[in-house]
């Protein structure tokens, strides 16, 4: 690592009232690259504070979404599945200021999290803050204002199918291969003096 220097920075969190640790364990950050100069201890925590954001939104859409269920060889199809659950999650964003109740069992109702309206506030923009997963229990009930007939099934013919006399080339055929199991190694005895 001597060709790779980075400079180390120590976070740690105390309470403004009683000045003892928040967390029992500091954070470092590495900041690293030719301009790590230039970057202050504190603009490297706020960046440090958007990327957990970044991270929060990955583990979500992996978990939730099923950004990392869809399993393709091409390229093409995996860019429109990560813009379909790039956009579901911007519609979760969207739609968290229109749920007034989290649709949640019953013995988690009393929870404030999960009322709408004593939901943690944003100190910057003053409105309330919901998870994705918050939203995403609740959004049923927006959905459900929509118009039905849009998402009933549609009658239609049967396709006419492949026409008389047409013949498909046949798969290729490849040879079968079996594996069999690997004899142990034969060592040369040891010769005892």
């Amino acid at each position: 690592m001597k060709d790779k220097p980075f400079d180390l920075v120590m976070v740690t969190l105390q309470d403004a009232d009683s000045g003892e640790m928040v967390f029992t364990r500091p954070l470092f950050i590495a900041i690293t690259g030719e301009l790590k100069s230039d970057v202050s201890t504190w603009e490297a925590y706020k960046e440090y504070l958007q990327r957990f954001d970044v991270e929060k939104t990955y583990r979500f859409s992996n978990n939730n979404l099923l950004m990392n269920a869809f399993q393709t060889c091409e390229a093409t199809h995996l860019d429109s599945w990560l813009l379909m659950t790039q956009m579901a999650y911007w519609l979760l964003y969207v739609a968290r200021d229109e749920i007034e109740q989290v649709q949640c069992p019953p013995w988690q109702k009393y929870l404030n999290n999960n009322k709408a309206a004593n939901a943690p506030q944003n100190q910057q923009s003053g409105k309330r803050t919901l998870t994705p997963a918050q939203v995403q229990k609740s959004i049923g009930a927006i959905f459900y204002t929509f118009d039905k007939s849009l998402f009933m099934q549609k009658v239609q013919k049967n396709g006419k199918g492949r026409t008389k006399g047409i013949k498909l080339p046949k798969r290729p055929k490849y040879p079968i291969v079996k594996k069999h199991k690997k004899s142990p190694k034969q060592h040369p005895k040891q010769l005892n003096c």
